[in-house]
């Protein structure tokens, strides 16, 4: 009985520890959250520049984020690698992102590796498969596969345009 509830006890404490982490590309970002065994890590709020940002509105945060590595004077080349870059980095943060085709991928879908498309008015695409692990008991073990796609408008204001809800 003492060690379900010494393990109860750690486990909340795991859930409720929060951590600031970095993001490998935007040395003035921190992403504020924590990991939950049911669902991964969970975004609290972003840190740039000092500044916060909920993790609600982090849309605003990642407009900052991208501003914050020089979008407004960017090149469309610089801005394809700084769209993907963030969000390889933070939009999937703690997840892991698929830059080759696993061997059990379905084969009814479409494999690619992280893309990105600038359209003629600037609009850049992005497009990005990444696996989650099974974590749940309810759900059969092994990796699920999702694809997620954003739209970074010319102002870096970015939207998600599928974004699956993880197991």
């Amino acid at each position: 009985m003492h060690r379900i509830i010494l393990l109860s006890f750690l486990l909340i404490t795991i859930c409720l520890a929060q951590e600031s982490l970095p993001v490998a590309s935007f040395p003035k970002v921190k992403l504020v959250g924590n990991l939950q065994p049911d669902r991964g890590w969970v975004l609290k709020e972003l840190l740039v520049d000092g500044r916060s940002y909920p993790g609600q509105d982090h849309s605003r945060g990642a407009q900052a984020a991208l501003r914050s590595q020089g979008w407004d004077r960017a090149t469309p080349e610089q801005r394809r690698k700084l769209a993907l870059d963030w969000c390889t980095q933070a939009e999937l943060f703690g997840q892991s992102v698929l830059r080759q085709k696993p061997e059990d991928f379905p084969s009814d879908q479409k494999f690619s590796p992280p893309t990105t498309t600038l359209s003629k008015d600037g609009v850049i695409r992005v497009e990005v498969w990444w696996a989650s692990l099974s974590g749940n008991v309810a759900l059969p073990a092994g990796a699920f596969y999702h694809l997620t796609r954003w739209e970074i408008q010319k102002d870096a204001r970015i939207r998600p345009l599928y974004s699956p809800k993880r197991p």
